[in-house]
């Protein structure tokens, strides 16, 4: 069985954008956010103690992670996404930013900041992660007991979260998304054979990596019992164990009770997600990286709402526009001492000048991920017109790639047109920006 080694966390939350002005790019978010109507408060993010946790730890080891993302409504209904890690994981360091103790006697390491990919999907859920084996194998703990999993959802909602959101019960659940990655699948397996009273609840399921030695009987079942249309599930996995067999033995089980069904889709990820029910892909990413890369646009597909009010993505200063030429190429480099977002994103913006009757194709490659090393940089576009953005993209294909096609005008136009970085913090790396003729198709 393959690890989610500590030590591939530490490099992830050491590549996840921090510099020595990190603190000051990530102030907005740590602060309450102002609006008209109300303030919203800050991100709450805790490793704290449970009653009774779904394993026993020693003394001092936080049992769950609890994170509820700044400007969360809690006037709206819940939507929990609770994840269970893979094996050799300490939950308080793959969830939280930050330097992290996983246990009073172990040395400070780095978090792994999986929180801040969730809030990146910008959905109004909040992010749990409970605590198995610490840096042992995958086991389902008391999650083979009946009734736990209510009882373990129970004391997080209307008892840890009571600080954060105030007073709520179970009865406020609109939604759970479970998140397996790697051993996860082990307490995965077994919570959608007992979830008892908030099976009903359970509406996605991702397994990301960890079919390898799944039964593919719980997920067939649990998407039979639901109505059509109502529950979602997505595997992405490496060629290894039973990863690629496992998921499209589930996939055609649900094609063949009417479900929508897709394999190893070409279409951008969150955007497949959307219109399918069940959507199993190999990507052939390392194993521990999977879980950030594909994380928060998983959680951007399956119709989550979406919270209000958000961090703009708006810029702090920055130098003039160049110019981008049209039908040709430009390169740029993303780098720290670059122009940024108040998200922490770096950008850079160019100038588009299109002839009239001329629809055009702006695209947008990374390179190599100086900050995310498994994959290219995965790239943001935006077009603006004067000051008012008229349409954004974030992938254009199955990769990384982003692209906007503009349709033909009868006169001129002059564009804005800003590269940027999908979600928030600061990812460094080469891209190349192009605008050439074509026929608009999206």
């Amino acid at each position: 069985m393959r690890s989610f080694n500590a030590l591939v966390l530490i490099v992830i939350a050491l590549a996840a954008c921090r510099t020595d002005s990190s603190a000051h790019r990530r102030e907005p978010i740590t602060k309450g956010i102002e609006t008209a109507a109300q303030t919203f408060p800050p991100a709450y993010s805790k490793a704290v103690m449970m009653r009774e946790p779904p394993v026993k730890h020693a003394e001092g080891v936080a049992d769950v992670v609890i994170h509820v993302p700044a400007n969360f409504d809690p006037a709206q209904k819940l939507n929990l996404v609770i994840v269970y890690h893979g094996s050799g994981t300490c939950a308080a360091q793959m969830g939280l930013a930050g330097q992290v103790q996983c246990k009073p006697d172990a040395p400070l390491e780095w978090g792994a900041a999986l929180a801040s990919r969730h809030d990146d999907a910008e959905t109004n859920s909040i992010f749990i992660l409970p605590q198995f084996n610490l840096w042992g194998g995958g086991t389902p703990g008391k999650l083979t007991t009946d009734g736990y999993f209510t009882k373990m959802v129970r004391e997080v909602v209307e008892e840890l979260l009571t600080p954060a959101i105030g007073p709520k019960q179970l009865d406020d659940i609109e939604s759970i998304t479970l998140i397996a990655h790697s051993a996860g699948v082990v307490p995965l397996d077994v919570t959608l054979e007992k979830a008892g009273a908030l099976e009903s609840k359970i509406r996605a399921v991702f397994s990301i990596d960890s079919m390898f030695a799944a039964s593919v009987a719980p997920y067939i079942n649990w998407l039979k019992r639901g109505q059509p249309g109502t529950r979602k599930f997505v595997a992405t996995y490496g060629n290894w164990g039973s990863n690629q067999s496992s998921s499209r033995a589930i996939a055609q089980a649900a094609k063949s009770f009417g479900l929508r069904t897709v394999v190893d889709p070409s279409t951008p990820f969150a955007e497949t997600i959307s219109k399918h029910d069940v959507v199993v892909k190999l990507w052939k990413l390392e194993h521990a990286w999977m879980v950030p890369i594909t994380f928060s646009k998983f959680l951007s597909g399956i119709g989550l709402p979406p919270r209000k009010n958000v961090i703009a993505r708006e810029a702090l200063g920055g130098s003039p526009p160049e110019q981008l030429p049209f039908n040709a190429e430009v390169r740029g480099v993303f780098a720290s001492a670059g122009p940024r977002l108040r998200t922490g994103g770096l950008y850079a913006d160019y100038w588009l000048n299109v002839p009239a009757g001329s629809p055009v194709q702006v695209r947008a490659i990374g390179e190599r991920s100086e900050t995310e090393p498994c994959c290219q940089l995965d790239t943001t576009l935006e077009v603006y017109e004067g000051d008012r953005k008229i349409v954004e993209n974030d992938d254009v294909d199955a990769t990384f790639a982003s692209g906007i096609d503009l349709p033909s005008a009868t006169a001129e136009r002059r564009f804005r047109v800003r590269v940027t970085t999908y979600g928030s913090g600061e990812k460094r790396g080469g891209y190349t920006v192009s605008a050439r003729s074509g026929e608009a198709n999206r």
